[in-house]
């Protein structure tokens, strides 16, 4: 499990009153689309919100347990806490955490065009780099896999300047191998 949830509070611009609690990625504490009408409205009369993270890299499970705690205190003052849901919003939330609907899903060869074509030109943040760096260094890969990686790139035209690239990257591994 990835744990790359944040809970995330949306303010007033004018008066830094707290309106809106939510978890989910960092993408979405910043996004405009697929919120709620009154999220909507309340956005329309009063200006574009000020986003404070209230904590980042959480399981889901840790991010929406913080999330349904900050409700909890902050009460009818947010616009996605009316009081006659609350007892709904739990049992939603109950559910959603053992929701694995699409764990192991195959997907269509459409649906995962649909999903690469949104995802091209984005980048990683230089944070992001780091962390996913962080976290293959020191893997052991087999020799069944490196044979296949192999076969997959057999063929390919690379320039000169990835091959010196590629020369200087292995050669500062078999330096840092013999120390």
């Amino acid at each position: 499990m990835e744990n790359n949830k944040v809970v995330y509070k949306h303010k007033n611009p004018k008066t830094l009153e707290v309106f809106y609690i939510g978890c989910g990625d960092f993408e979405r504490s910043r996004a405009r689309y697929a919120r709620s009408k009154a999220w909507n409205d309340y956005v329309k009369e009063h200006g574009d919100r000020i986003v404070e993270i209230v904590a980042k890299d959480l399981l889901k499970e840790d991010a929406l347990e913080l999330e349904a705690l900050l409700i909890e205190e902050y009460g009818e003052k947010l616009i996605n806490n009316p009081p006659i849901l609350d007892e709904t919003r739990a049992k939603q939330r109950a559910s959603a955490l053992g929701n694995k609907s699409s764990f192991g899903k195959k997907r269509s060869k459409e649906s995962r065009e649909n999903m690469s074509k949104a995802h091209l030109g984005k980048k990683d943040s230089e944070e992001t780099k780091a962390k996913k760096s962080a976290a293959l260094r020191g893997r052991e890969v087999s020799k069944e896999t490196r044979e296949k990686i192999g076969k997959a790139h057999k063929g390919k035209i690379v320039s000169k300047e990835t091959r010196d690239k590629m020369r200087s990257a292995r050669l500062r591994y078999l330096k840092d191998e013999k120390k």
